[in-house]
């Protein structure tokens, strides 16, 4: 007979299936708890991954609803006159 390891129930499930005192449990019940605890992980994950898609789309509709930043206006700046040079203006 194979062990639990070897059956491809993995290294989780055995621990967990340790921890709830079951090393008289039938094979093919512990089949079973692995298929329930797999799929409840899946659940999860998925839960998870869609969670994070409805956040991420509502980042994408609060940055679209902000307004654009300020485009700052420049004034034309005239180039520094040469030393010793007085610069234009009234007299």
């Amino acid at each position: 007979m194979k062990s639990r390891y070897m059956q491809g129930l993995g290294w989780g499930i055995c621990a967990d299936a340790l921890d709830h005192n079951t090393p008289n449990m039938p094979m093919g019940l512990l089949v079973q708890y692995a298929q329930w605890k797999k799929d409840v992980c899946r659940r999860r994950l998925q839960e998870q991954k869609d969670d994070e898609d409805r956040r991420a789309e509502a980042r994408r509709v609060r940055r679209a609803a902000r307004p654009p930043p300020l485009k700052y206006v420049t004034a034309a700046v005239t180039a520094p006159p040469q030393v010793g040079e007085v610069p234009p203006g009234p007299s």
